[in-house]
C-alpha cells in the first residue's frame, strides 16, 4: 500500500503542477488580453475624436454652403451678365436690383422670380460715367422653408478687356 499511496501522491503533485501552469498561462493570455482591450481603446477613442472633428467640418462646410451667400455675378457677352445661384439650394422670391437704381436695361426674368440651384438669370447692363462709382447689383431672395429676407450686395463686374 506504499507504493500505492505513493503513486496517488505523485499524481496529485503532477495535478498540481498542472493546474499552476495552466494558471500560469491563463494569468499571462488575461495581461495580454487587457493590454490588447488597452490598445483597442485608444484607438476607439482616437476614431471617435477624428469623427467628432469630421462632423464638426462638415457641419461648418454645411453652413456656409447653405447659410452663406449663394450668388455670382459674372459677364456673358456683350452688354449682358449672369447672375448665378452657385448653391445646391433654390432661390425663392428673388429680387434683382441695382445701387443706386435704374443702372440695368433688362432682366431675363420677372421679379420676384425663382432661381434653381446651379441656375442663373441674365441681365445687361451698361457704364455711363454720370452715375459716379457706386455700381452695386443688390439681390434679395428667401431660402424654402423660411420667411426671412435675405440680402446681398455686391459690386457690378467690370466688362472684360479685348
Amino acid at each position: 500500500m506504499d507504493v500505492a499511496a505513493l503513486f496517488i501522491s505523485i499524481i496529485g503533485a503532477l495535478a498540481t503542477g498542472a493546474a499552476a501552469i495552466i494558471a500560469w498561462v491563463a494569468r499571462a493570455d488575461s495581461l495580454k488580453a487587457g493590454r490588447d482591450a488597452a490598445a483597442a481603446n485608444e484607438r476607439a477613442s482616437a476614431a471617435a475624436e477624428r469623427a467628432t472633428t469630421a462632423t464638426e467640418k462638415m457641419a461648418q462646410i454645411q453652413s456656409a454652403i447653405f447659410d452663406g451667400p449663394p450668388w455670382v455675378l459674372s459677364w456673358s457677352v456683350g452688354d449682358t451678365y449672369l447672375l448665378t445661384n452657385n448653391s445646391p439650394v433654390e432661390a425663392l422670391s428673388v429680387v434683382f436690383e441695382t445701387d443706386p437704381p435704374g443702372l440695368f436695361a433688362e432682366v431675363s426674368e420677372d421679379m420676384p422670380c425663382r432661381i434653381g440651384p446651379r441656375s442663373a438669370i441674365s441681365f445687361m447692363w451698361a457704364a455711363t460715367f454720370g452715375r459716379g462709382m457706386k455700381k452695386d447689383a443688390v439681390v434679395t431672395w428667401q431660402r424654402p422653408g423660411s420667411e426671412e429676407r435675405l440680402e446681398w450686395r455686391h459690386p457690378l463686374p467690370r466688362r472684360p478687356q479685348n
